[in-house]
């Protein structure tokens, strides 16, 4: 197989964060990794929109970090504070165009009749009842989607895609069992932002639940996440790893997180993905804050 890269950007608070990864069959090579500081709140800019001067900075500085690559695409990760989303739900019977008209119908109504923008349907599970599946569905207003277009325009060669972090983050996951070789088990993923988490529990199996929570404090991250579990008949005894990452992982969310899940609480290290040894950073670099760039530059 050909080797083929592809480029991972994030936009966090006042940081630009970025990936680029070579896949070449089965094995991944990083090409780069690495943070952008702004003095601005950089993510306000890119999802606002309202500053198109700073917009241009935030362009300029995305053309230095890639100037030399060879990626094939551009994968921007979308944070869901910026994402409307819902579950869908359908009867298993439904033919694959009902449920996409469904989805399409849902959304338009749940974004006051907007009809533009992105539609993530992509996370599909068996509900309780046999009958029925749930699709976790997420949306990205049109608005957002034309501006990191705009920016990506900056590599007129390269597809450019758009992704939501959590469905970026359990594929890094599922990629990190593939790569190490370990069987997949029953998993919590905890991605911990500014008075928000993401949540992704991935069943040994492969079926997977996304969603997202305002979260403003360290037990409103707990709480929630042990009501996701409970809304998807799962319990704290039957999760076999809890990972967690993002931008703000704390010393007191693990503690409190070992209380119910013991010694199943861990910082995700998206490392072995691109076989990159936590050594080879400085002490205390955030390296599990790349995680959804990884997930998504790898993916």
């Amino acid at each position: 197989m050909e080797a083929v890269s592809t480029a991972g950007v994030e936009f966090v608070g006042n940081l630009m964060r970025y990936a680029e990864v070579e896949q070449r069959d089965n094995s991944y090579k990083l090409l780069r990794l690495g943070n952008c500081e702004f003095e601005f709140d950089v993510s306000g800019v890119v999802y606002g929109g309202a500053d198109a001067d700073k917009l241009n900075t935030v362009r300029e500085a995305l053309g230095d970090v890639f100037q030399d690559t060879d990626s094939s695409s551009f994968k921007f990760v979308l944070p869901t504070s910026v994402l409307t989303s819902f579950a869908s739900f359908s009867a298993v019977s439904a033919k694959e165009d009902a449920v996409r008209s469904q989805i399409g119908f849902e959304t338009h109504l749940l974004n006051g009749g907007a009809s533009d923008g992105d539609v993530f349907p992509g996370i599909k599970n068996d509900y309780s009842a046999s009958e029925w599946k749930r699709m976790s569905v997420f949306h990205l207003p049109g608005d957002i989607s034309d501006r990191l277009q705009k920016l990506g325009n900056m590599f007129p060669a390269q597809r450019k895609e758009v992704i939501p972090s959590p469905i970026a983050s359990t594929s890094a996951l599922q990629l990190l069992d593939a790569v190490t070789q370990t069987s997949p088990t029953t998993t919590l993923l905890m991605g911990c932002y500014r008075e928000r988490t993401d949540y992704g529990l991935v069943q040994a199996n492969g079926e997977r639940q996304v969603e997202a929570r305002f979260t403003p404090t360290d037990s409103d991250r707990v709480y929630f996440g042990l009501e996701s579990l409970h809304r998807h008949g799962c319990t704290a005894s039957q999760i076999e790893r809890v990972l967690v990452y993002g931008h703000n992982v704390t010393a007191q969310l693990l503690a409190m997180l070992e209380v119910d899940f013991g010694n199943q609480v861990s910082v995700f290290n998206p490392g072995p993905i691109v076989s990159l040894e936590e050594a080879r950073f400085e002490k205390g670099f955030p390296l599990h804050a790349f995680v959804p760039c990884l997930g998504a530059s790898s993916g």
